[in-house]
């Protein structure tokens, strides 16, 4: 697991956490599959809040935190937003939640330790190494199959 990763998993944490004590809901509930209004709305607060303030955590890790699915993550940040626009008291809670929740991410902002960045070369350098041996393997597969190709059109060939 790389610094991006456990950066990633921080923020998860941190934003649900944040979510379950500002909206005074359980951890569990919003794990579990609750259709319970004020949990979908606090769940869907969370899709919301990830997407808007760490969009580089991907769906997928999301919806994984919380059991459900990243076409679910989808549906529940845009269904917060299409509420935005129709709702003048969602905003305003939403605005209000946001303004409580934007001085505690000082510490996700974008600094990468320098000894990191290394190490991030080497792993991106290891991994197109295997996809250019992995290519090749390739290469020498595709020219064996054309050889046996060639030899059992020789053969039918032959008995014609």
């Amino acid at each position: 697991m790389n610094y991006q990763d456990i950066q990633k998993i921080e923020k998860l944490n941190h934003a649900f956490d944040f979510i379950c004590q500002y909206m005074d809901i359980k951890s569990e509930q919003l794990k579990e599959r609750n259709r319970k209004l004020s949990v979908v709305f606090g769940r869907q607060t969370f899709y919301y809040l990830m997407r808007k303030y760490h969009y580089d955590v991907p769906f997928e890790l999301i919806g994984g935190f919380v059991n459900y699915s990243h076409a679910t993550v989808m549906h529940g940040n845009a269904a917060i937003l299409d509420r935005m626009k129709i709702e003048p008291r969602l905003r305003k809670y939403i605005n209000d939640l946001e303004t409580a929740y934007t001085p505690t991410i000082e510490k996700f902002k974008y600094i990468e330790p320098t000894h990191l960045k290394d190490t991030t070369i080497a792993s991106l350098q290891g991994r197109i190494d295997r996809h250019l041996t992995d290519w090749k393997a390739m290469s020498k597969l595709v020219v064996s199959l054309s050889n046996q190709i060639e030899e059992i059109n020789q053969l039918i060939n032959s008995k014609l």
